[in-house]
């Protein structure tokens, strides 16, 4: 499928959604004097959320299990309400994570020495376009369907320093989302609790490049050959959100502190040199040419705080 499909599909299917959310707009009136569920407006909103999740995946340590080290990361959005209960909102999201442990490698029978020094390397950023609707059900329930155009960027590099055996997962994708993000009011106190659930699918190309250093039964160096494997992949994303968050009424709007918890995960999007299962090992790699991908999931869980300031246009 050539860019030119994966882009016409992904729009085809976020105009699709779009009328789908439009349709689920109904509206039931606001409140004036509610802090929580304001009346439609005309102005923009601002969030800012520090992340400390950890990342998770196949494959990503060996037999011992080890989990990855939480690492830091942000979500940035910006966006303008257009007064009859829709908006349009551009969000960055990132994080990063270096782990280093003492494992046993997937090829331990293989190399010299099988414990060795692991390191894992985790980048991630997220763009997403969003148009949302938001419907007002009852007095302290508003929902926000929205339908996005995602752009996604993985990558995830790891060694083995001692066996110098190293290789670099990549993934670049482009489609659509849809989500639903759920508030409720816990009367007029300014403390709504929060649930939000997405569902995407990314159409881009999975890479794996690496080098693997081959030993003898004496230790002795006997082959260094290249790890290479690139295939264009379609690829299912989930994501959901539980949190909560306090809001205070300003002069220029409303400023609400924010807080919970995240899991996101990207279905069989990586690939990784299963070493174990291929045979010939030992010859392959001195020919010149070592092509042995698989696929594996990618994700990340953790927490989250920040801030989101929403105001009328000045």
């Amino acid at each position: 499928m050539n860019f030119l499909s994966k882009t016409f599909l992904a729009m085809a299917t976020v105009c699709c959604f779009s009328s789908l959310a439009q349709a689920a707009g109904y509206y039931a009136g606001c409140e004036e004097e509610s802090v929580m569920l304001e009346c439609p407006f005309e102005g923009l909103h601002v969030t800012g959320r520090y992340l400390y999740v950890q990342p998770t995946g196949d494959q990503l340590f060996s037999s011992l299990n080890q989990n990855a080290t939480f690492g830091d990361g942000f979500f940035l959005a910006f966006g303008y309400h257009f007064g009859n209960d829709s908006d349009l909102t551009a969000n960055w999201t990132f994080f990063k994570s270096d782990t280093k442990r003492i494992v046993v490698p997937e090829a331990a029978a293989l190399l010299p020495d099988p414990f060795s020094r692991e390191r894992v390397d985790d980048r991630l950023h997220s763009i997403n376009l969003e148009f949302g609707q938001t419907s007002h059900w009852g007095e302290f329930v508003e929902v926000r369907f929205h339908t996005d155009l995602n752009y996604t960027h993985i990558s995830r590099g790891r060694s083995f320093f001692a066996q110098q055996y190293r290789y670099s997962q990549r993934f670049n994708g482009f489609g659509p989302r849809l989500g639903a993000d759920l508030n409720y009011s816990i009367g007029a106190s300014g403390l709504t609790l929060i649930g939000q659930a997405n569902v995407g699918l990314l159409f881009g190309e999975s890479r794996l490049n690496g080098v693997n250093t081959l030993f003898g039964e004496d230790g002795e160096i006997i082959a260094i050959g290249p790890i290479r494997s690139n295939t264009e992949v379609v690829t299912p994303v989930f994501e959901w959100r539980l949190g909560a968050e306090y809001i205070f009424e300003l002069s220029t709007g409303y400023l609400s502190i924010q807080g919970g918890y995240q899991w996101v995960s990207y279905l069989q999007v990586l690939q990784y040199p299963n070493l174990t299962q291929t045979p010939g090992l030992a010859q392959t790699p001195a020919l010149g040419g070592t092509v042995f991908g698989e696929r594996n999931n990618f994700g990340y869980h953790g927490f989250y705080i920040g801030l989101r300031w929403q105001g009328e246009w000045v």
